[in-house]
């Protein structure tokens, strides 16, 4: 799998870098070797939010606490490569970075050898994913095997060095054993008399020499003194990583032709019984999109592969955690959820057999169940006699590559329900069998939270709050005892959390968990969080001959309704709290502990980084804190009015000013950027009609967000403004992104019109990175179009650019479009784009932009 096939969304890039040009840069460097990206430009504490929902990461080595903050990067994202980029302001050694947790080093300097490391670490990336996926269906095929053993008529089991280690129902009844407890470790030779003995003594001196598949006759005495004869074959195989002896047992008498016809036919009846059994798909792992290929392929499994299949899953632990992201935006890998239907003929079901021709065929008629007894299935737990396992496929085609990890949920299967006790010769896999459970996780946010509205309608008056636990040290686990070792304790972990916890309960991550805890008091609810703690520090077991004495910490938040209307909007609220009350823990290096904050009023509750920000916001608002600058845009064909673009900087708490990136994203997904627009907008337009009262013949761009775009009352609201403050309508020029329009087509087209209604003008900005961006143009009916900065920045290095930008010019200035180009930083760009024909220029090489509109443009003419 090829991180460059065109076939894949793009990829999901993170770069921490002080200048927005140098990380266009970067972002057009990649685009122009067939890596398709998603581009996101941050400061670095911001990346301890946005990572994990990102594939590829890119940082300046210059950047503060960039040695921090690196190691709990790579702690919180350990799937996510992070790339750090030398210059002259600051280096790092590769080993030093390394270290720190980063995936290499390259310099800004060296691009090819950037594009190489980032096409290495994605095809690391999308490998992982696939490990993870493939492992998850040989645990699945080893727990349907293990069913199928289990509950097959045919006599099977296991020998290692001549002692028992495995039985089926089968072989332990036709033996007379009640228990497998009393078979295991017992020689297979006492079960035979001394003939036999004999013979299977010879036999296995010659099986030794060949291991090719032998048959024996033999007699021997069940517990209960009755005789048993019949025939013994004898196969090679492995049962929990041991080589060792397979024996499957066929029970003989005098027979008839016709007795043999009719074991022949119920052989014969159960191999179709078998086909409606579902199996792990052959081109899971590879990607094939047939949905019908391999889903009968398990009609004819036969023991000795059953067994196979058994011991070379055993490590992995018998369950697989597939976690489910909260936003499937962005995600790459999918799984789909095969499930069969239920039988609800009345016939015996597939799943209680372990189906092999000869062996059923040469079976006695006195050793078949009469009519009227029980159904084998009937001997299963209740739990196997339900839903067959399911398979499930990757499709690596639609989504980005995010949420493969996410994508995943724990498959609870059951074995039987009669206790055994561990042979010595078991794995330490086995060995740690989580505890069974008849609770199961919340598959997602949303059952979690409806769960969760559930549980606290019926439990009115109690302290309520939400927990999330993570498991201590996730990656030094994963380090020592590997990715199946892992996963193996996250099963073991969840499986004790789920039955202690008495309330809803949510998987968020492979080694992170939520759950509702409802109490009398805030002190009964730290106390039952701290239960959970010491249930999981009192575990001990091995994997992989390693002694694991798991820890987690446990960071909480308080149910409060104070500016919520609805119940589910609140407890979605709370486990946000609850997440950022675990990262402040972790962060301040406190681990194997419980955290809950105690909040006097809803105010101090806003802690995280979101609800900091929108606070800033509101005082921004309230208190007139925001700065608003103009930058000159130039005409290179003449045109002698003033023009300028108004940009937004925010003063914090601190008295240093934010750039958009840093809050407006989070204004607009909490919908409070609407209202920052219209102060931007009263401002600007408050500011240019007393600029224009000196004579100055001016008009202002002013960029506005999706909120706006999508309000309909906005336009409205515009036309009253304009006219209230007696500025000429086309005085005015209001921008929107090419990525904001391509989201909202209809209403940016709505919009725009609307804006015609009042004679302003509007303009398109970012404009091409949109895979088809003519197409999106065709739909809005703009004046303007900016071009995106990062189809600049690479101008000087890349002659090629020249052409394209030409013709994407004479193709809008065909179309009726007036063209904008920004981060003009020399003067030959700015040489370049007079020869293309573009009308208007803006970048640092003209004017940054200041806090008045003092630029002289008479020197221009």
């Amino acid at each position: 799998m090829s991180a460059q096939q065109p076939q894949h969304p793009p990829v999901r890039l993170l770069i921490a870098e002080r200048s927005e040009n140098a990380a266009h840069q970067f972002d057009s460097l990649l685009r122009d070797a067939g890596i398709a990206t998603r581009l996101e430009i941050i400061d670095l504490p911001m990346a301890l939010d946005k990572l994990a929902q990102a594939d590829l990461m890119l940082c300046n080595a210059a950047l503060p606490q960039l040695v921090q903050l690196l190691p709990t990067l790579a702690s919180n994202a350990p799937q996510v490569p992070i790339i750090v980029v030398n210059n002259d302001e600051g280096s790092l050694t590769q080993s030093e970075a390394m270290e720190l947790g980063a995936a290499d080093v390259v310099s800004d300097t060296e691009g090819r050898h950037l594009v190489l490391v980032v096409q290495r670490e994605l095809e690391h990336v999308c490998q992982n994913i696939q490990f993870k996926q493939a492992l998850k269906s040989l645990n699945e095929a080893e727990q349907r095997c293990r069913l199928l053993l289990q509950s097959s008529r045919a006599a099977i089991a296991y020998v290692h060095e001549g002692m028992h280690i495995y039985a089926n129902e089968g072989y332990l009844k036709l033996f007379g054993f009640e228990d497998s407890d009393d078979l295991l470790g017992l020689p297979l030779i006492d079960l035979l008399d001394r003939d036999s003995a004999d013979a299977l003594k010879a036999i296995l001196k010659q099986f030794r020499d060949n291991e090719d598949e032998i048959d024996l006759d033999f007699s021997g005495t069940s517990t209960d003194g009755a005789t048993i004869s019949g025939n013994m074959a004898l196969a090679a195989a492995e049962y929990e990583g041991e080589h060792c002896l397979q024996v499957t047992v066929r029970t003989s008498s005098a027979t008839s032709d016709t007795a043999v016809d009719t074991a022949a036919e119920d052989s014969a009846t159960e191999k179709d019984a078998d086909a409606e059994v579902p199996v792990l798909r052959e081109d899971a792992i590879v990607g094939n999109d047939d949905p019908t290929v391999g889903q009968a392929n398990g009609a004819s499994t036969d023991t000795a592969s059953a067994a196979q299949a058994v011991s070379n899953g055993a490590d992995a632990g018998p369950e697989s955690d597939v976690e489910e992201g909260p936003d499937n935006t962005g995600s790459s890998f999918t799984l789909e959820l095969m499930e069969e239907p239920a039988d609800q003929s009345g016939e015996e079901p597939a799943t209680a057999e372990t189906t092999d021709p000869a062996i059923e065929a040469a079976q006695s008629p006195a050793e078949e169940p009469p009519p009227e007894e029980p159904l084998p299935e009937e001997s299963l737990p209740e739990e196997s006699q339900q839903a067959a396992p399911t398979a499930e496929a990757i499709d690596f085609t639609n989504e980005p590559l995010e949420q493969a990890d996410e994508a995943e949920a724990p498959v609870l299967i059951e074995e039987s329900a009669e206790p055994t006790t561990e042979s010595p010769t078991e794995t330490a896999a086995e060995t740690a069998q989580p505890r069974r459970t008849n609770r199961a996780a919340a598959h997602g946010l949303s059952e979690f939270l409806s769960q969760s509205e559930a549980s606290v309608g019926e439990q009115k008056g109690q302290f309520t709050s939400i927990f999330v636990a993570q498991i201590d040290s996730y990656d030094d686990l994963q380090r020592t005892h590997g990715l199946a070792g892992a996963e193996n304790v996250c099963s073991q972990i969840e499986a004790e959390l789920l039955s202690d916890v008495d309330g809803p309960f949510m998987q968020i991550s492979r080694y992170q968990w939520a759950m509702l805890v409802c109490d009398q008091t805030r002190d009964d609810a730290l106390s039952k969080a701290d239960c959970y703690r010491s249930s999981i520090e009192s575990m001990m077991f091995e994997v992989r001959e390693k002694t694991v004495r798991p820890t987690i910490t446990l960071g909480g938040a308080i149910l409060n309704m104070e500016g919520y209307n609805s119940l589910g909007t609140a407890l979605e609220a709370t486990l946000n709290s609850a997440f950022a009350t675990l990262k402040t823990t972790l962060a301040s290096a406190e681990e194997n502990t419980v955290k809950l904050p105690k909040f006097e009023t809803a105010e101090q509750e806003n802690d995280d980084e979101a609800n900091r920000v929108l606070s800033l916001i509101s005082e921004a608002i309230e208190n007139q804190s925001f700065i608003l600058l103009f930058q000159p845009i130039i005409s290179l064909r003449g045109d002698s009015d003033e023009h300028y673009e108004v940009f937004l900087r925010m003063i914090d708490r601190n008295g240093e000013q934010m750039a958009p990136g840093r809050f407006l994203s989070t204004a607009i997904d909490n919908g409070v950027a609407g209202k920052i627009d219209r102060w931007v907008i009263l401002q600007s337009i408050k500011m240019l009609s007393t600029h224009r009262s000196k004579g100055h013949n001016t008009r202002l761009t002013i960029n506005l967000t999706s909120n706006s775009v999508a309000d309909p009352e906005f336009i409205q609201w515009l036309g009253v403004a304009i006219k209230a403050a007696r500025l000429p309508s086309d005085a005015v020029i209001f921008q929107i992104t090419e990525r904001d329009a391509s989201t909202y087509i209809r209403q940016t087209r709505e919009f725009v019109e609307g804006l015609k209604n009042l004679h302003c003008r509007a303009s398109l900005s970012r404009f091409g990175l949109a895979g088809e961006p003519f197409e999106t143009l065709s739909h809005i009916p703009v004046d303007f179009v900016k071009l995106d900065g990062s189809l600049i920045a690479d101008l000087n290095k890349n002659p090629e650019l020249k052409h394209n930008i030409a013709d994407m010019v004479r193709e809008l200035q065909s179309a009726g479009k007036l063209t904008i180009v920004p981060m003009v930083e020399s003067a030959s760009v700015l040489s370049t784009l007079w020869q293309s024909g573009v009308n208007y220029i803006q970048g640092h090489y003209l004017q940054e932009p200041t806090s008045d509109m003092d630029y002289d443009f008479s020197t221009d003419d």
